[in-house]
C-alpha cells in the first residue's frame, strides 16, 4: 500500500468515526430531553427490547392455574394449589404439554357439550385446571406456538381446562364469560398423563370433597373443601416495604420511574412523610406514601389496542424494569395472578399479582401486592404495596385446623350481610344491576344460606395482611361472585378476621 492509499484510508477511518460520534451525541440528547421514563415503554420495546429488559420475567412462568382439582376413582378429590406449576408446565408429561398437543394434532374437532355432560364425565378419573383469571384461548395457543384449530372461535377464555378417563380422546374446556362447555376432540389420548396426575396426587395428605354432600345445594361447579386437615402455618410479622423515613430515600425510588435528572418533576412533601413527584402539569405523578406504597399514574395517548399477552409482556417487563418482586431487603417472593382483565374503554388490560407466603397465597384486606394497567400499548398505572415477611411462619408440629363447612355453617350470615354493604352490583359481572343479584328473594335463615353458597366459587385457606397487627395471619379464603368479594376467617377459630374487600377493579379502569 503506498502513501496515497494509506492516507485514503485513515480519511475514511475518521470519517467512520466522526458519523458515529456524531449519531452518539444526538442520541444522548434524545434521551436528555426527551425525559425517559417507564412510562414512555411500548410494545416496540418488548418487540426489540432495551438491554434493561433482558431479565423480564417469563409470561408463562406466571401463567399458571389458580388451582388443579384432580377426581380420584373413589370419587374423592384432591385440590392442588401449592405445586399448581409442576403439575402444569414442568415435564414433557405435563398438563400444558398435552394441551398443546389436543390443540395442535391437525385433527382435532371442537363441539359444545352441556353443564350435565360436562360434570358427568368429570366424575370420571380427571384432572381439572381452574383459572381465576382472564386467560383467552385463542391468544393462549398463539402463545404456546400452536395455530387455533378450527372453530376455536366459539370459545372466549379458559375458566376450566380438564381432562378425563371417560374420554381420553377429549379436552375439556369451560368458558365462564359466556357460561358454556366445550370438548376438544383430538387422535391425542391423555391416558399416560391422568395416570402420573394419579401417581403425583397420590402424595397429597388431604382429601377433598365437594361442597354439595355436605350441604345438600345444587352448585353450578362443585367447590371442593377438605372434611379434615391439619396446618403448620402461623401467624408471621409482615412490615411495609418503606417506612416513616421513606423521604430519605424517595428520590432513589422516583429516579426509576422518572429520568435521573428529574426536569419538569416537582416534588411536594406533605406533613404527614407522603411525598409526591409532578411531570409537567400533571400528565404523571409518582405517590410514596408511608404504609409501604408506591403509585404511578400517567395519561397516555393513542389507539393502540394490544393483545393480552403483548400487553401481559409489557406489564412484565416493567415490573422487571422496577425491580421485579424484590422487596426493599432484598428478598424476593413468588408472584401468582391474582386476577386480570379487559378495561372497561376496551383499549388495554389491568393486572393484579398476589405473592406466595412459605408456598401459600396471601391477600391483602383491600389492594393486592402488584397491580398494572396497560392502556393504549402503554402503561397507564402502576401501583406496588410490597410487604417484608418475618422468619418462621410455620409450626414444627401440625394443628387441626377448623372444619370448612363449619366456617360455612358459623358465617354465612356474616358473609350475607357483606354481600349486602358492599352492595355487589350484578352489572360489574356482567348482570342486570340488580345488587347482589338474587337477595331479593331471600326470606329466612335457610334463603340465606342456600343464597351464600349459590355465589360462592372457591373456598381456599392461605395468609391475609393484617396492616395494624403487622401480621401475616393465617385464613380462609371464601371468595364469592367470581372473585369480587373475598371475606376472611381464622384457620383455627374461624372467626372473622376483618370487613372483607372488593376485589373488582375500581371504576375508571374497571373490566368489561
Amino acid at each position: 500500500m503506498d502513501n496515497r492509499e494509506r492516507s485514503n484510508l485513515i480519511e475514511k477511518i475518521k470519517t467512520v468515526i466522526l458519523v458515529v460520534l456524531f449519531l452518539v451525541t444526538i442520541l444522548l440528547l434524545y434521551f436528555f430531553w426527551k425525559d425517559m421514563s417507564f412510562g414512555d415503554v411500548s410494545l416496540n420495546d418488548i418487540i426489540s427490547p432495551r438491554e434493561e429488559f433482558v431479565e423480564t420475567i417469563d409470561v408463562e412462568d406466571v401463567i399458571v392455574p389458580t388451582h388443579i382439582d384432580v377426581c380420584l376413582d373413589n370419587g374423592t378429590y384432591t385440590k392442588i394449589e401449592k405445586k399448581a406449576a409442576s403439575y402444569w408446565n414442568e415435564g414433557e408429561n405435563s398438563m400444558q404439554s398435552v394441551f398443546r398437543m389436543f390443540v395442535s394434532s391437525g385433527d382435532e374437532f371442537i363441539e359444545e357439550i352441556t353443564e350435565k355432560q360436562y360434570d358427568e364425565v368429570m366424575e370420571y378419573i380427571s384432572a381439572k385446571a381452574v383459572f381465576d383469571y382472564y386467560l383467552p384461548f385463542r391468544d393462549y395457543c398463539t402463545l404456546l406456538g400452536v395455530s387455533s384449530p378450527a372453530g376455536s372461535e366459539m370459545i372466549g377464555i379458559i375458566s376450566e381446562a380438564g381432562f378425563s378417563s371417560g374420554s381420553y380422546e377429549s379436552m375439556f374446556i369451560y368458558d365462564a364469560e359466556k357460561d358454556k362447555y366445550y370438548r376438544i376432540v383430538s387422535d391425542v389420548s391423555s391416558e399416560a398423563f391422568l395416570n402420573e396426575v394419579v401417581a403425583m396426587s397420590q402424595e397429597e395428605n388431604t382429601t377433598y370433597f365437594p361442597l354439595e354432600s355436605f350441604v345438600g345445594e345444587n352448585f353450578k361447579r362443585e367447590i371442593l373443601v377438605p372434611a379434615y386437615f391439619e396446618s403448620t402455618l402461623k401467624d408471621v410479622t409482615a412490615t411495609p416495604d418503606f417506612g416513616e423515613e421513606i423521604s430519605d430515600g424517595a428520590n432513589d425510588v422516583a429516579r426509576s420511574f422518572f429520568s435521573g435528572t428529574f426536569d419538569f418533576v416537582r416534588r411536594i412533601q406533605e406533613e404527614n412523610g407522603r411525598v409526591i413527584f409532578i411531570y409537567g402539569y400533571g400528565e404523571k405523578t409518582l405517590t410514596i406514601d408511608i404504609d409501604g406504597s408506591v403509585s404511578y399514574k400517567a395519561d397516555v395517548e393513542g389507539t393502540l389496542k394490544p393483545g393480552y399477552f403483548d400487553a401481559l409482556k409489557l406489564a412484565l417487563a416493567t415490573i422487571s424494569q422496577q425491580g421485579g418482586f424484590a422487596t426493599a431487603d432484598g428478598s424476593e417472593f413468588v408472584p401468582y395472578i391474582l386476577s386480570s382483565g379487559i378495561l372497561k374503554s376496551g383499549n388495554g388490560y389491568s393486572f393484579e399479582f398476589g405473592a406466595l407466603v412459605n408456598g401459600e397465597k396471601s391477600y391483602y384486606y383491600s389492594g393486592c401486592p402488584l397491580r398494572i394497567v396497560v392502556e393504549n400499548g402503554q402503561v397507564s398505572r402502576f401501583e406496588r404495596k410490597f410487604v417484608t415477611f418475618g422468619d418462621g411462619g410455620t409450626t414444627d408440629f401440625p394443628r387441626e385446623a377448623h372444619s370448612a363447612i363449619n366456617v360455612l355453617a358459623q358465617n354465612y350470615d356474616y358473609i350475607y350481610e357483606r354481600i349486602m354493604e358492599e352492595s355487589i352490583v350484578d352489572s360489574e359481572l356482567g348482570g342486570n344491576g340488580n345488587v347482589a343479584g338474587d337477595f331479593g328473594k331471600v326470606r329466612n335463615e335457610d334463603d340465606k344460606f342456600a343464597y351464600v353458597a349459590s355465589v360462592i366459587n372457591d373456598i381456599s385457606y392461605g395468609y391475609v395482611y393484617d396492616e395494624e397487627e403487622g401480621l401475616m395471619r393465617p385464613c380462609y379464603v371464601i371468595s364469592t361472585f367470581g372473585g369480587a368479594l373475598r371475606t376472611y376467617f381464622d384457620l383455627y377459630t374461624a372467626e372473622p378476621l376483618d370487613d372483607g374487600a372488593l376485589g373488582i377493579v375500581e371504576e375508571e379502569n374497571g373490566l368489561g
